[in-house]
C-alpha cells in the first residue's frame, strides 16, 4: 500500500494550501523514475490551404505546406513527462512496421526508456493522420490494430510488468481503450498495485473497467466522471457543483486516494478522503488548444505528488503546467520544466541570476511573446525615462530592463555616481506597470544578458550611435532587431543634478 503523503502544507480547515515555494518543488521532478504503461499512437499532422474545390467532387484541394509527426495517446504522457524532467519508461506493444520504428524514434528523441516496448509483427502500430487548412480540421484518418491482445502475449506483458514495476517512484497508466488494457491486464495491474508501494495514477476513457482498483490517484474528464457515476450531464457552472456533490462516490466506486476531475474551462476539482474538495481554477485564455493538456495535467500532478508536496499544492502546479501547454500553438501541447519555472518566475518582476533568466525566456517563448529589452543606469528615474519605457513596451509584449550596477556606474560616470543605490533603483523601476521585469548586471554592457535572453528587439535612446554600442553585434549575430527611440531633450539626470547644485548654491 502507498503510505498517505503528510500534508504539512495544506490547512486542513479550508483546504488552501499554506504558501510553498514552488519551483523547489519543480526542481525535485528531475530524475523521478515514471513508469507509464498504455497504448501508443503516433499522430500525424498535414498542414496546408484550400484556394480550390476538386474538379471530380465538391471537396477542397489542400496544397500540403507542412506535416508534423508526434508521439500521441500513452506516448505522449511519457513526453510529458520526460519534459517536466522525469527520467521515463514506456511500456506498450507497437506493430513491428515504419509507424512503430517512427513512435519510438521521437521517443527516443525525448531520452525515454524504449526497452520494455513489445513488437507483435500481427499487430500494426496505431497512426492518426489529421488534414488542417488553416486553423480547420477537415478530416483524420486512422489505421492501426485496435482489437484486444491476445492471451499469451498479454501474460508476457503482465509478467514483465510485474518484474519491472518495483524499480519506480510512480506509474501512470493512461488507457485509450484500444486494445491493450484488457480484463486479463487490468487484473494482474490491480493486483501488483496493492503491494507495488509506489505511487499509481489512472488515466482512462473509462473507469468503468476500474471500479474497486484502488489506484492512488485518478484523472477522470468530466465526461468520464459522469459516465461512471451513470448520471445525466449539467451545464456551465452547474457542471462544478454536480461534481462535487458526488466527488466521494468517485473515490468510493474506484477506491482511489485522490481524484482529480477535470473540467475544461472550469479548472478542475481535487478530490481526497478526509479533506474537503479543492477547486482549481482555469487560468482564462483566448484561444486555447486543450489537445494533450490532460497528459500535461496528470503529469505534472504526478511528479508534484511523487516530490513529496500536498494534493492542493500540486494540482496548482498541474494547472499552471497546463495553463502553459494550451497557450501554445502546437498540434499537441506539452510544457518543459524550465517553462513551468519560468511562468513561476515572472511573479517576481527583479531577476536574479541568469539561470532565472533563462527559465524566463523559455516560458515567453512557448507563448510567442515578443521580447524588449533595454539597460541603462536609470539613477535618478525622471519623466523622461518614463516616456522612454513606454515607447520601448509598445514595441512588444515583455519588456525587460537591464541596469548598471553601482560599481559600473562610478567607471562610466565619475565616482560620485550613482546617487541611489543598485537595489533602490531596481525597486523604482519595478513599480512601472511597462516594465516586466528588471534585472541588475555587472561592466559597460549586458552582453550575458543578452546572450541567454535573445531579446526581439533591443532598444537605446536616439543619443546613442548604433556603431558604438557593444550590445549590436551579438544582437545582429542572434537575428534580433535594433530600435533607437528619441529621448524627452528637456529631460535628463545630468540636468537635474546639475539644477539642484545651482539651486543649492542659491
Amino acid at each position: 500500500m502507498v503510505k498517505p503523503i503528510k500534508n504539512e502544507l495544506h490547512d486542513d480547515l479550508f483546504g488552501i494550501p499554506a504558501p510553498l515555494d514552488m519551483i523547489s518543488v519543480l526542481k525535485k521532478f528531475r530524475g523521478k523514475k515514471i513508469l507509464v504503461v498504455g497504448e501508443g499512437i503516433l499522430d500525424s499532422y498535414l498542414y496546408g490551404i484550400s484556394q480550390q474545390l476538386c474538379r471530380e467532387a465538391p471537396v477542397p484541394v489542400i496544397s500540403l505546406l507542412d506535416t508534423k509527426l508526434s508521439a500521441g495517446g500513452a506516448a505522449n504522457t511519457a513526453v510529458s513527462l520526460a519534459l517536466l524532467g522525469a527520467d521515463v519508461t514506456f511500456m506498450t506493444i507497437l506493430g513491428n512496421d515504419p509507424e512503430g520504428d517512427e513512435l519510438r524514434r521521437i521517443l527516443k528523441s525525448y531520452g525515454i526508456h524504449t526497452e520494455n516496448i513489445f513488437l507483435n509483427p500481427e499487430r500494426s502500430t496505431i497512426f492518426k493522420q489529421r488534414i488542417i487548412s488553416g486553423n480547420q480540421l477537415l478530416i483524420r484518418i486512422d489505421k492501426g490494430t485496435k482489437d484486444p491482445i491476445k492471451g499469451e502475449q498479454c501474460a508476457r506483458f503482465s509478467e514483465r510488468l510485474k518484474e519491472i514495476i518495483g524499480e519506480f517512484d510512480s506509474m501512470i497508466v493512461s488507457d485509450y481503450m484500444s486494445g491493450l488494457l484488457t480484463p486479463q491486464l487490468i487484473e494482474g495491474i490491480v493486483s501488483m498495485i496493492k503491494s507495488a508501494g509506489i505511487i499509481t495514477a489512472l488515466d482512462a476513457r473509462s473507469l468503468s473497467p476500474y471500479l474497486g482498483s484502488g489506484f492512488y490517484i485518478i484523472k477522470p474528464n468530466y465526461i468520464e466522471a459522469v459516465n461512471l457515476l451513470g448520471i445525466p450531464e449539467a451545464h456551465g457552472s452547474e457542471r462544478v457543483k454536480q461534481i462535487i456533490s458526488h466527488g466521494q462516490t468517485i473515490l468510493k466506486k474506484t477506491k482511489a486516494s485522490i481524484a482529480a476531475v477535470t473540467l475544461d474551462a472550469d479548472g478542475a476539482v481535487i478530490f481526497e478522503k478526509d479533506h474537503r474538495p479543492y477547486r482549481i481554477y482555469a487560468r482564462p485564455l483566448a484561444h486555447p488548444n486543450t489537445a494533450g493538456a490532460g497528459d500535461t495535467f496528470i503529469s505534472a500532478f504526478v511528479l508534484s505528488l511523487a516530490s513529496k508536496t500536498n494534493s492542493s499544492v500540486a494540482a496548482e502546479i498541474a494547472s499552471f503546467a497546463a495553463a502553459i501547454a494550451i497557450g501554445k500553438k502546437e498540434a499537441t501541447v506539452t510544457c518543459s520544466n524550465q517553462e513551468l519555472i519560468g511562468f513561476l518566475t515572472k511573479k517576481n518582476k527583479e531577476i536574479t541570476s541568469l539561470a532565472e533568466l533563462a527559465d524566463l525566456k523559455a516560458f515567453y517563448a512557448s507563448q510567442g511573446f515578443k521580447i524588449i529589452f533595454t539597460n541603462g543606469c536609470f539613477d535618478i528615474l525622471h519623466r523622461g525615462h518614463i516616456y522612454f519605457l513606454n515607447q520601448c513596451k509598445s514595441l512588444g509584449d515583455i519588456l525587460i530592463v537591464g541596469v548598471n550596477n553601482d560599481e559600473s556606474i562610478r567607471l562610466i560616470k565619475g565616482q560620485n555616481r550613482p546617487l541611489n543605490r543598485l537595489s533602490d533603483r531596481l525597486q523604482i523601476l519595478q513599480s512601472l506597470s511597462c516594465v516586466n521585469h528588471v534585472i541588475g548586471f555587472h561592466g559597460p554592457a549586458p552582453l550575458e544578458i543578452i546572450r541567454v535572453l535573445k531579446p526581439h528587439i533591443f532598444v537605446k535612446g536616439s543619443n546613442h550611435h548604433i556603431d558604438c554600442l557593444p550590445e549590436v553585434p551579438v544582437i545582429r549575430q542572434q537575428g534580433g532587431e535594433i530600435c533607437l527611440l528619441p529621448y524627452l531633450n528637456e529631460y535628463s539626470t545630468e540636468g537635474i543634478i546639475e539644477r539642484v547644485k545651482t539651486s543649492m548654491q542659491n
